[in-house]
């Protein structure tokens, strides 16, 4: 009888259709993350006039020092406002913007001249340059479990450098840094606005690892669902998170 000797011919043709059949899954999806990542860039790119623009000579803007006021002006950077919770950030990636919440304004003006020294440093670095062709790599290598696990550190090894490289600026003021971190983190209680996520920059994980890795003594608490930030001589902050 034949089904006590199969064609080996028959179940080469099923291997190969089930192997072209996964390739082509494969594909498929990967076109349609890919195609998700740039229908966002390109979202993202269209937004900046949503955003109102500030004038670095306004008297709001008095916390950018000359070296930064010089360098926005140079670079053709444009200061936005964000009426939504998040904290300050990139975007952009022809031209770049940084973007500041509402509640940045309410942070003392040595902690507004650090935060902003921390997103020019992104541009400087060309981060999001970075971010974006890690994120487009993940979108297309999604069914490689390696770009998932890089991703995370790749995004916090940016965040601690950055940081690194704002402290050698301020090396004085490594106290004031980590309460403008903290005050951030207490600031973006909700939903970071969709440009800041998308480029990401920091998650709570990563803003808490990169406080840890970069201005000690600072420690997280963690009390069930919630976590305070415990910075010496700022006392402890629950963030909620």
């Amino acid at each position: 009888a034949s089904w006590m000797h199969p064609d080996p011919r028959a179940a080469q043709t099923a291997f190969f259709h089930l192997m072209a059949l996964t390739v082509l899954s494969v594909v498929v999806v990967s076109l349609v993350k890919t195609l998700s990542f740039f229908s966002r860039l390109v979202k993202c790119i269209r937004s900046h006039g949503v955003f109102p623009e500030l004038d670095c000579k306004a008297d709001e803007m008095a916390f950018l020092n000359a070296q930064q006021r010089d360098y926005l002006v140079s670079h053709g950077i444009r200061v936005m406002l964000a009426d939504g919770p998040s904290s300050p950030f990139v975007t952009g990636l022809f031209r770049s913007s940084i973007v500041l919440p509402a509640s940045f304004f309410s942070l003392p003006v040595t902690q507004q001249t650090l935060l902003v020294e921390h997103e020019i440093t992104h541009i400087k670095r060309r981060d999001l340059v970075w971010l974006s062709l890690a994120e487009f790599t993940r979108c297309l290598l999604w069914f490689t479990p390696a770009v998932h696990l890089i991703k995370p550190k790749l995004d916090l090894a940016i965040e601690v450098e950055c940081d690194h490289q704002v402290l050698g600026i301020f090396p004085d003021l490594s106290k004031e840094y980590g309460n403008a971190l903290i005050n951030v983190v207490k600031h973006t209680q909700q939903r970071p606005h969709p440009q800041a996520a998308f480029f990401i920059n920091r998650q709570f994980s990563d803003l808490k690892q990169s406080m840890g890795a970069t201005l000690l003594p600072i420690r997280c608490i963690y009390n069930e669902d919630r976590c305070f930030i415990e910075s010496v001589g700022s006392g402890v902050w629950d963030c909620g998170v």
